[in-house]
């Protein structure tokens, strides 16, 4: 982002949280256009599975006036194999319980919900997580 800042590049492409406070300072300092990258989600999908998903930047964001469509990812909370499962269930039951105030600034934690979280696409979930999502869907 430095380099967009001293004007040594004209653009950038960024993959993150929303917001993410560099870009967030950034776009304070300059004039930022986010281009729509939405439709190219169907594709992406069709070569590599449903790992990708229509987002939306939302206005007031980046000082966005409107909304921009975007691409989007999942983001995993990753645990060793060896983590207790206790250990497991335990973060799980915090997060869901209190995310609306761990990710108050984060629009991304918007989706975050066991309905969503649950699906890991081939990555396996951990023992702990599983036994989360029992207790909560039985």
């Amino acid at each position: 982002m430095t380099a967009l800042r001293e004007g040594t590049v004209d653009a950038l492409f960024w993959s993150g949280g929303v917001p993410t406070p560099a870009l967030a300072a950034l776009a304070r300092e300059l004039p930022l256009r986010f281009l729509p990258l939405d439709a190219y989600v169907g594709p992406l999908r069709a070569r590599y599975a449903p790992v990708y998903t229509a987002v939306t930047l939302p206005a007031g964001v980046y000082g966005l006036t409107e909304p921009v469509g975007t691409i989007g990812v999942g983001n995993y909370l990753l645990a060793r194999t060896d983590v207790q499962e206790g250990v497991v269930r335990d973060l799980l039951r915090v997060l869901f319980d209190r995310w609306r105030d761990l990710l108050r600034e984060v629009t991304a934690g918007a989706r975050l919900e066991p309905r969503f979280a649950i699906s890991t696409g081939q990555v396996p979930l951990h023992p702990g997580a599983a036994a989360y999502y029992r207790s909560v869907y039985g």
